[in-house]
């Protein structure tokens, strides 16, 4: 009896366990789409799509808090630390051996500049004779407004000489004109120029020393040329070259051009 029970039992069970749903098998391609997925960035954590941009189409995306801003205008550039000017020195001069030929489109009398430097000065003599001539052989110089030319040539024959002194070394330079150690002179064939100046400018072109030294080239030349002073013409108006800016623009705008 005990058997027959035992051999009903497991034919019992043999038929429930065959009866019971099996896992499908998986085709290849659901095998590697599920692989796919397993393997995307993550670890199953959905990856946030980028934001549509605000505004129609063609319009830029605003800008997020805390960006910055394109600057506005630009301050003023002030002018570099000067170095130390002596107030007196020996007299004996650097010469520039710059040379430069006078520009073929300008017409009219050569003039040929030599450009000297104090021994005692910190100018560079080459970068102060380089500098003379991008001034005077701009077209809007001396060449604007008469037949003239001038050609830069070193240590060679010249007709012009411009000079960077010390104060003092201007003073007896510029004599009979009384410079008082503070400005430059024009006597003869020598441009003779205040080092301070040259190296300082003045506050009516605080920020602009290069428009300062274009003003103060073309302003002593223009006495070499035989120009005179004159008065600011009006407020507002722009200061003619021949005017003394050095000491004042009374009223005018400053400008370093003839």
């Amino acid at each position: 009896m005990a058997l027959a029970v035992l051999l009903i039992s497991v034919m019992v069970l043999g038929s429930y366990q065959g009866n019971v749903a099996q896992p499908a098998q998986a085709s290849p391609a659901e095998r590697a789409s599920a692989a796919a997925e397993a393997a995307a960035p993550g670890d199953g954590v959905p990856v946030p799509l980028p934001p549509f941009p605000e505004g129609p189409p063609g319009e830029p995306e605003p800008e997020p808090h805390g960006r910055a801003q394109p600057a506005g205008p630009s301050e003023p550039v002030p002018d570099p630390v000067p170095p130390p000017v002596p107030r007196s020195g020996s007299g004996a001069v650097r010469v520039a051996q710059f040379t430069r030929a006078a520009p073929v489109e300008q017409t009219g009398r050569t003039v040929r500049v030599r450009v000297e430097v104090e021994n005692e000065m910190p100018t560079d003599p080459e970068v102060a004779a380089a500098q003379a001539a991008d001034i005077l052989q701009d077209a809007r110089s001396w060449s604007s407004k008469q037949r003239v030319r001038f050609a830069f040539v070193g240590a060679g024959g010249h007709d012009l000489v411009i000079r960077i002194l010390t104060p003092t070394t201007t003073d007896t330079r510029c004599l009979p004109l009384r410079t008082l150690g503070e400005v430059s002179c024009s006597v003869g064939s020598a441009v003779n120029v205040n080092g301070i100046r040259w190296e300082t400018g003045v506050p009516d072109y605080a920020g602009d020393l290069d428009g300062y030294r274009t003003y103060l080239i073309n302003h002593e030349v223009g006495h070499y040329l035989g120009r005179g002073h004159v008065e600011c013409p009006g407020p507002g108006k722009p200061a003619p070259v021949m005017m003394q800016q050095t000491k004042g623009l009374d009223g005018c705008a400053r400008n370093p051009w003839p």
